[in-house]
């Protein structure tokens, strides 16, 4: 991944802005929406998490790196089932993350759900920019 990330001075770029837009976005919604964690069922290692509790950034960061290195990949693998099986590690991967942080009660499983609505749209919303100058830096190539 990290090959692909910085030989492709686009990849580079896109994923960079997202992870500042959904961090940027993430600290907006959580200021407006204010919602506190849950304070029971909490393991004791997380008895102290600060913050507010929606949307979930564990969730956000971890739907937009997996999801990033999904769409970095898909046009680079050939076969379909490759491009499948990388769909459903990464979704898995999110999904345990989502898990984890309801499991040890600092959110609520509406913040992970939240978390990863966020980390969607940002993604779907800036793909078909990087799309489009991914495919202006071939053609200058």
């Amino acid at each position: 991944m990290c090959d692909l990330l910085f030989k492709q001075k686009e990849a580079t770029i896109w994923f960079a802005a997202t992870v500042v837009l959904s961090l940027a976005l993430n600290t907006v919604i959580k200021a407006i929406i204010g919602r506190e964690r849950p304070d029971i069922h909490r393991l004791a290692a997380f008895a102290n998490e600060a913050g507010k509790s929606f949307p979930s950034g564990h969730s956000i960061f971890a739907t937009i790196i997996f999801g990033s290195i999904f769409f970095i990949c898909l046009g680079k693998l050939k076969n379909r089932s490759s491009k499948i099986l990388l769909g459903i590690l990464c979704i898995i991967l999110i999904a345990l993350i989502m898990f984890s942080r309801i499991f040890v009660g600092v959110h609520y499983p509406s913040d992970t759900i939240g978390g990863f609505l966020e980390g969607i749209s940002i993604l779907l919303l800036t793909y078909p920019t990087y799309i489009k100058y991914q495919e202006k830096s071939k053609k200058t190539n």
